[in-house]
């Protein structure tokens, strides 16, 4: 049965850091074009050295600058559905800062939530005709869905790689990516069941805290941009992520991106 679940789900896209190729040095991406360098005196480059485009595809270290553009994700959908009778059944929503779910008014609410694309220069701006990189993304969700049990999410899912969770392409303005894959986002946090074992139970839940560490592949759609002189803004509709547990067959979850910059470096 499906009752009252929907945060089994929650583990995959709840985003700590992992994948990171290195954390300082020049980075070998293998086949890649994107990096960190390091200056002689081994410090990071900042802010728009850190990102390098190397046009020889067999590189193993990048040189040239590069942009790193950070987008906020408020007005993103979580949805679950699926759950028995609709019980569990709740869209969520990405605010730049939710309340503390329980007061009935803001349960569905969660964030806040971030992501940086990474672009090569060309002529002192991002060069959507390069390789683009998913280097960070980052979701805290805290919410709660009430039915014949309370269950509350508190969760942080994130990626962060230099060299790209995910590579992408621009085809006009629609930015695809790799395998429709974003990799090495790990959620951690826990799910906590506010009822009787027994309804516990139906959700799939223990009773009380079921904690949360793990590391699997976000699927992404395409990312739309308005045009590609405007890369201030993207939309991503809806795709279905799976469970980051067992539970496949308690609920349905599915993700809805928006996208707007607030930061470029």
């Amino acid at each position: 049965m499906k009752l009252g679940h929907l945060s089994k789900k929650t583990v995959l896209i709840s985003p700590l850091i992992t994948g990171l190729c290195t954390s300082i040095g020049i980075i070998g991406c293998s086949g890649a074009e994107n990096s960190t360098q390091r200056k002689d005196n081994g410090n990071v480059e900042t802010p728009r050295s850190a990102t390098s485009e190397n046009t020889d595809p067999g590189a193993q270290q990048v040189t040239g600058p590069g942009w790193l553009i950070k987008y906020d994700l408020q007005g993103s959908k979580f949805s679950i559905r699926g759950t028995t009778a609709g019980l569990g059944d709740q869209v969520n929503t990405v605010v730049e800062e939710p309340a503390t779910p329980g007061d009935g008014e803001t349960d569905a609410d969660l964030g806040p939530g971030h992501i940086i694309l990474r672009f090569a220069d060309k002529d002192g701006a991002p060069d959507p005709s390069s390789t683009v990189r998913i280097v960070e993304y980052e979701l805290y969700q805290h919410f709660q869905v009430a039915s014949a049990v309370t269950v509350e999410t508190n969760l942080v899912a994130v990626m962060k790689d230099a060299c790209g969770g995910a590579l992408g392409a621009f085809d006009e303005t629609t930015l695809s990516w790799n395998e429709g894959l974003m990799n090495g986002v790990t959620s951690k946090g826990a799910v906590i069941c506010h009822g009787s074992q027994t309804l516990c139970d139906l959700g799939g839940l223990a009773e009380g805290e079921n904690p949360r560490d793990v590391t699997e592949s976000l699927p992404l759609n395409p990312f739309e941009f308005p045009t590609l002189d405007d890369l201030s803004s993207f939309t991503m509709a809806e795709v279905q992520v799976p469970a980051g547990g067992t539970q496949e067959e308690l609920s349905d979850t599915f993700l809805e991106l928006l996208g707007r910059e607030v930061e470029r470096t």
